[in-house]
Order: structure tokens, then C-alpha cells, then sequence
């Protein structure tokens, strides 16, 4: 059962992949790309990661560096292309530059570079990221914040620039693994629509379109509509776990509709998944069963860090509970905490080898009896991420294809998917399809639509644009953040007065 990238977010630096969440998804990667793990801060419900920096920025490298980086990395087909960049890219430790623009200009080469160490494009996709954002049909790397309308919000003043945590930004695309703890990266460094330099600029009660535009708050906006920035409620407030008003603040979290404080590292927990500080998880919690034949009482948890090497991590949770460096090896008995495997190891699991390989030849199959994962049927083998041309086989669960690419089952070998131009089927499956088979579409990556008329994925439409109707449950939507209206035939982004 062979199965390519899953949830196909455009997100910019780097593609956010939850792996816990596996037996939930039709469509798992292939290869972990650069993932930061643990309590995400606040999200925009439209994309990933929203964050503010502070304090002010100093010298930027020079541009020749930059221009250096770029050559490096475009002649890196034999060559390790982070190690390249590395070298070329500036000092080990980068100052905060002067301007968004000379970010940018340093920034991509490091992207670029790291895409491919990650396993999230092959090496002979590597000009065509080099071409940077608005001119790269990679969206999974570059995301689409031209749709967004990112840099119109910025030139109206509803984000402000603050270049503090650009060279920590810098220095972590250059040299930081593939697995990251999420408090050691800068907000907006590896997702999220706003950059690191980006910060809210909207009061309270002020219009706003994004979460990332408002000051301690978060916007009620829905899709491309404009709504006003609302506060966080305080400690002891109501609040709700749902809906546009009634946010807890970052250091609470809503149980029982009250906003209550985050416990700390060795404070009792509820099973709630914010309820302990960012960086912690719930140890020991088990959830109330009510089946009268077993029927058990919740039984609280201790916050606790990450699990270190050689500990138990079976749990119940979507999500690992191993520290970033190491695996949860699914395939052990019992699952335990691992340190990353070489080249040439068996591998039991997705994120189970050291950066630069992919578990290939893995099968899953059947439910884990430890947890809420998949089974192991066919251990793989850790192995360089293949490009484009290379062989393959499609019925793998991992087929070492890069995240931008897929398994072709005619030719079996890589090719690219999910791109603007790329082959591509309706993201849903086919109503008519016989029961129990199974449904693989090949769809399109973010701010995409797999056209009925091309079959091929195309940029979809902003509001206003002229559209053509499909149909629900069959076709692709093809406007962003909206509808095609089928009276007037143009994208409807559904505002309310």
C-alpha cells in the first residue's frame, strides 16, 4: 500500500509534518521533512505557526555570500547540499540582518538546501527552489503567501518588522537537524505565512484579517473576510475551546469553559492537551472508561520533558513523547525510545533514520497493539531520499521518493506530484469507487486545484476572479478561501456583513 505526502500544506521554510497523527491520515510522507515538534504556540486556522520576536537588528552579512551560497547549492548534485551551503553561506553564527529583503536574499540558498537534506524535494529540484518565492512552483516549499495577499497586509501596516531573530533563523536553517523541539525555533523561522521578521502590529478591537496581524490577541475573521482583533480572556475568565471569542491567554488553557494555568514540570495533569507548559506532555494520564464491564476513573498525570533514550513511549497519544533527537520505535517490544539510525539499518518506522535517509521499504499494516499506530508488516531499510528518475516501488509504504515527488505505479519510478502543472486527481475519492477499495488520489499541494478539464494541478482563484462550477464531492473547489458561486461564476469568499 504505497502512500505519498500527506497533508499537503504549502508551508514556507519548510513542511510541517505531524507524524503521530499517521493513523488518521490517508496520506502520510514518505520521508519526515524539517519538523518542529511539540505544544504549538497560537495558529492561524488558514496555515501554521504565528509568531512575534523583539528587540532590533545589527549587520547583515554581505551579499556575496549569499550570491556564493546559491552557486553551491546549484552544484550540489554529488555533494551534500546543507554541508555546501554551510561553507558558503556566511560565518557559523550569523548576526540579525538589516532589511526583510536581505533575509531573503540569505535565506534561500539555506532553504533550499535543507529541503533536500530533509527529504522534502529531490536534488534536481533544487534551481528551480533557488528561484525563490513567487517564482518557484514548489509551494511545498515556498508556500503561497501570494494568495494570503501577505505583503499587501505588511505594506498596510497591520504587521510591523522586527529582524531580531533573523540570524537565529539563519543559523538554524544552515545547521539545525531535521527533527526539531519547537521552543528552539524561531516563530515563523520554519512555517507559518508570516517570516520571522514579521510581528502583530493590530490593537484589540481593531480590523484585522489574520491571527498573525493582532497584538495578544487573535482575529475573527473567517477565510479572505475582515473581522477585529479580540483580546485574550484573563485567568479565571470563561472561555471556549471552540469559536472565534473567548481565547485563553498562551500560559492557560480552557478547561471546564474556565481559563486555567498550565502546570509545570513535575504539577499534576489533566489528559487535556495544553495542560501542561509548552514542551511538556501529560505523563501517566489515563482517560476515564465509562463501558459499565470496565468502566475506570480518570487517573491524572505529572507534566513531565520528553523521554529520553531506552524509555517506554506506547502511549495512547497522537503525537511521540521522545525527546526531537530520537524515534519511537514502533516496531520494538515495547515500543521504546531510540537514538536516529544509520545508513543501511533496519528500520521499523517513519522517522526512525538519521537525517538525509528514509526508512525505505517499510509496510504497514494492521493496528499497533502498543498504541494508536500502524502495524509493521515489512521492516525497511535507512537509505539515501531518491530523485527524480530513480526506481522505486509504489507498493511501499515509504518509497524513498521525496516529499514533492510520488511513486509513479506505471513507470515506478520518482516524479514530481502536487506542483502547478504536475499530473494530478480530485482530492476526493470517486463516489461510485466499489466498496473496500481503496482510494489513492493524487492531489495538489496547497493554494492548488486539480483542474477536471487539464487533470493537472493550477493556482487557484482569488475572490472576484471568474470561475467555473464543480461539483461537490467530485472536483477540486477552485477559488482559495471560498466558492465558485454558480449564478455569477466568480470566487465568493463568503464575507458576512
Amino acid at each position: 500500500m504505497a502512500r505519498t505526502q500527506c497533508p499537503r500544506l504549502g508551508l514556507a521554510f519548510g513542511a510541517a509534518v505531524a507524524l503521530g497523527a499517521l493513523a488518521a491520515c490517508s496520506r502520510p510522507a514518505p520521508s519526515p521533512p524539517a519538523a518542529a515538534r511539540g505544544d504549538s504556540p497560537a495558529a492561524d486556522p488558514r496555515d501554521v505557526v504565528v509568531g512575534r520576536g523583539g528587540g532590533s537588528g545589527t549587520t547583515a552579512p554581505g551579499d556575496a555570500s549569499a550570491d556564493a551560497a546559491t552557486e553551491a547549492v546549484r552544484d550540489a548534485a554529488t555533494a551534500d547540499a546543507t554541508a555546501t551551503a554551510e561553507a558558503e553561506a556566511g560565518p557559523a553564527s550569523s548576526p540579525n540582518v538589516s532589511s526583510p529583503e536581505e533575509f531573503e536574499r540569505l535565506a534561500t540558498p539555506l532553504v533550499c538546501a535543507r529541503a533536500v537534506r530533509c527529504g522534502t524535494i529531490g536534488r534536481s529540484q533544487l534551481d528551480d527552489c533557488l528561484l525563490g518565492e513567487g517564482e518557484s512552483r514548489l509551494n511545498l516549499v515556498w508556500g503561497f503567501r501570494d494568495l494570503l495577499r501577505i505583503d499587501e497586509i505588511a505594506a498596510a501596516g497591520r504587521l510591523a518588522i522586527d529582524l531580531s531573530r533573523t540570524g537565529e533563523c539563519l543559523d538554524l536553517l544552515r545547521s539545525g537537524g531535521c527533527h526539531l523541539e519547537i521552543a528552539d525555533v524561531p516563530p515563523g523561522c520554519l512555517g507559518g505565512a508570516e517570516r520571522v521578521y514579521h510581528v502583530p502590529s493590530v490593537s484589540p478591537g481593531a480590523p484585522c484579517t489574520r491571527w498573525g496581524e493582532c497584538i495578544d490577541g487573535y482575529c475573527s475573521a473567517d477565510g479572505m473576510c475582515e473581522g477585529k482583533c479580540l483580546a485574550r480572556v484573563p485567568g479565571g475568565a470563561e472561555c471556549e475551546t471552540t469559536g472565534s471569542h473567548g481565547l485563553c491567554t498562551e500560559s492557560d488553557f480552557c478547561q471546564d469553559h474556565v481559563c486555567t494555568p498550565r502546570r509545570r514540570e513535575g504539577e499534576s495533569c489533566p489528559g487535556h492537551w495544553q495542560a501542561c507548559a509548552p514542551g511538556l506532555w501529560c505523563k501517566g494520564w489515563v482517560p476515564e472508561n465509562d463501558d459499565p464491564e470496565w468502566r475506570r476513573p480518570e487517573q491524572p498525570g505529572i507534566c513531565s520533558r520528553p523521554e529520553g533514550v531506552g524509555a517506554s513511549c506506547a502511549t495512547d497519544r497522537s503525537d511521540d513523547i521522545c525527546r526531537a533527537d530520537l524515534f519511537c520505535d514502533w516496531n520494538a517490544e515495547p515500543p521504546a525510545c531510540r537514538e536516529r539510525l544509520g545508513e543501511d539499518d533496519e528500520c521499523g518506522w517513519l522517522d526512525a533514520c538519521a537525517d538525509g535517509l528514509a526508512c525505505v521499504g517499510l509496510r504497514l499494516g494492521g493496528i499497533n497493539r502498543y498504541g494508536r499506530r500502524m502495524g509493521v508488516a515489512t521492516a525497511g531499510r535507512c537509505s539515501p531520499h531518491l530523485d527524480a528518475g530513480d526506481a522505486c516501488v509504489p507498493e511501499d509504504f515509504v518509497t524513498g521518493c521525496p516529499g514533492s515527488m510520488t511513486c509513479d505505479k506505471t513507470t515506478k519510478t520518482c516524479r514530481s506530484t502536487c506542483h502547478e502543472g504536475d499530473p494530478c486527481d480530485s482530492s476526493w475519492c470517486p463516489p461510485d469507487r466499489p466498496e473496500g477499495e481503496e482510494c489513492e488520489p493524487e492531489g495538489c499541494c496547497g493554494g492548488l486545484y486539480c483542474d477536471p478539464r487539464t487533470r493537472v494541478c493550477t493556482r487557484q482563484l482569488e475572490a472576484g476572479e471568474r470561475c467555473r462550477p464543480t461539483r461537490f464531492g467530485v472536483d477540486d473547489e477552485p477559488c482559495f478561501l471560498g466558492t465558485c458561486d454558480p449564478r455569477r461564476r466568480v470566487c465568493d469568499p463568503g464575507c458576512r456583513e
